[in-house]
């Protein structure tokens, strides 16, 4: 993994990856899946969310389109769509967020919702690259790698994931993704064969 220091370097860093002719037209060479993911500290949301916005301008001004796919915001659309919104967040009120992330979980359906909803972002904008953001505050009623895996099957235009969390090799070989830095076997996230930005 490169050792990229400050933030800026590791903006500089994305923004050649994510530049080059190989990611833009989605070379699965290096993996069967086309997602990157762009792991960050939690605690670093506000600067990596900011961050996701400054890269869109940055790769518009080198000619890429890039739309951005905000999955809470989705999850919120799909409630709202469904007359579900305000039904959630009396639950919430009068029940707590642990009953509330229960019902969120059959709420909206990763291939049902959630796909259709990231295909019409980029069937209506047409962008070469789009940006998942929003992922965090999804957890723990929303599974990033079901989701990849249902997006490397279904789209093809190259999937970037702006990921609260680890996404690195541990010593035994394996790349579990682990939200909001959550260790895998202590409700951490499951392996997921994408790339890390930082690693290419």
């Amino acid at each position: 993994m490169a050792d990229l220091g400050s933030l800026s370097s590791k903006k500089n860093h994305i923004l050649k990856v994510l530049g080059s002719p190989q990611v833009i037209r989605g070379d699965r060479s290096m993996s069967r899946s086309t997602a990157i993911i762009v792991p960050y500290p939690p605690e670093e949301e506000a600067e990596w969310d900011e961050m996701a916005h400054t890269l869109v301008g940055d790769l518009g001004a080198q000619g890429i389109d890039v739309s951005i796919a905000n999955l809470y915001d989705i999850v919120l659309g799909i409630l709202d769509d469904d007359g579900l919104y305000d039904e959630k967040v009396e639950i919430e009120r009068t029940h707590g967020k642990a009953r509330l992330i229960q019902e969120l979980k059959g709420a909206a359906d990763i291939e049902l919702d959630i796909v259709p909803a990231i295909e019409e972002v980029i069937d209506d904008e047409a962008p070469q690259l789009i940006f998942l953001t929003g992922v965090g505050a999804c957890h723990p009623f929303l599974r990033t790698s079901q989701l990849l895996e249902k997006l490397d099957d279904t789209i093809d235009v190259p999937v970037v994931v702006f990921y609260p969390g680890r996404y690195q090799r541990k010593e035994n070989g394996t790349v579990p993704l682990e939200i909001l830095n959550i260790p895998r076997g202590n409700a951490g996230g499951p392996f997921y064969q994408g790339r890390n930005v930082f690693d290419m």
